[in-house]
């Protein structure tokens, strides 16, 4: 019997082009323009409990000052309630 020969083939590589891979997506004109009408949070028009108290407490302290401290602290401080809260009001409208 005869021995067969067996040829390698040659193969080469193949070099294709090397793209460098960009970290950025980037986003079609309907998604970028959809993100920007994000509304930006409401402020609230309402202060904690806390909050009015000391404001409060402040404004009854200016006008117990603004007497001598001759007036009463309480009527103080429903003077000051009723500054604040017509104050408030007035901004709301």
């Amino acid at each position: 019997m005869a021995a067969k020969k067996f040829t390698k083939k040659k193969t080469t590589a193949k070099k294709t082009a090397a793209r460098p891979k960009s970290t950025s997506k980037k986003t079609s004109a309907k998604k970028a323009a959809g993100t920007a009408k994000k509304k930006a949070p409401v402020a609230k028009s309402r202060l904690s409990p806390e909050a009015r108290y000391l404001e409060i407490q402040r404004a009854a302290y200016y006008i117990a000052e603004e007497s001598g401290w001759l007036r009463d602290p309480v009527e103080c401080w429903i003077e000051a309630e009723k500054k604040l809260g017509s104050q408030r009001s007035s901004r709301r409208r």
